[in-house]
């Protein structure tokens, strides 16, 4: 298993900021607030006898702090031009966890930023806050890949190589997933797929089927038209 703890950030206008290993490293001390969650709970007290109930319970929003180091004193001024023209607070930002081989990510606002000029010949120490809204850390898949698969339906008329080059043929097909696919969720709280349908040519009230249940677009999609089902 790969034991190295990397980071990657991508900013909201798609521009990414890396922290692998190479040229920076994040120390034992170096990721706060990651494995960690406030509970914000409220109680009313009973009318009658001791004690009381719970009202209301939630999570709190959370900041989240990184630490990064530089490897070569001789690339300080690189990385800190780096740092500080990736690091914006108008931005919002997407942070991806990798720590013992899993991926996971979170999205905030930066809330802290530090990239002290003291000594220029020691390492670069480099620390940013994120305060993020939503305190779930998310599973991350990289799948994202077309996992269907065309069968070959009847034309109109039957088209072979010996047809002539002017006649016109209509043919039909039905996509169908080429497998059975397993999503792991390793994220902290049960959630829902999102399917993407992207259209090749028209297609008229697109139609995914999932265990007998279905869900219907009453639309006709044309093509490159992109429609997003998040259940």
């Amino acid at each position: 298993m790969d034991k190295r703890v990397k980071v990657r950030i991508v900013r909201s206008d798609s521009k990414e900021f890396k922290i692998d290993g190479n040229d920076l490293k994040i120390p034992s001390n170096g990721l706060i607030g990651f494995g960690e969650y406030e509970t914000s709970i409220a109680t009313v007290d009973n009318a009658v006898g001791d004690g009381g109930s719970i009202e209301s319970n939630r999570l709190n929003t959370k900041d989240r702090t990184i630490i990064a180091k530089s490897r070569n004193p001789l690339l300080n001024d690189i990385l800190r031009r780096e740092a500080t023209s990736f690091f914006n607070s108008k931005f919002m930002y997407k942070i991806y966890i990798t720590y013992m081989g899993v991926t996971r990510w979170c999205e905030g606002a930066i809330y802290k930023f530090a990239c002290p000029t003291e000594n220029v010949n020691v390492a670069l120490n480099l620390t940013i806050t994120f305060l993020c809204p939503n305190p779930y850390m998310k599973s991350f898949d990289d799948f994202g890949q077309n996992i269907a698969s065309v069968i070959g339906m009847s034309g109109f008329p039957y088209l072979c190589s010996i047809t002539e080059d002017t006649m016109q043929g209509i043919t039909g097909g039905i996509y169908q997933f080429a497998k059975m696919i397993t999503l792991e969720n390793d994220g902290d709280a049960d959630t829902y797929c999102k399917a993407v349908l992207k259209a090749k040519g028209e297609v008229v009230n697109p139609k995914l089927i999932i265990n007998g249940n279905y869900v219907r677009v009453i639309d006709v999609m044309k093509e490159e038209d992109i429609i997003i089902i998040d259940f």
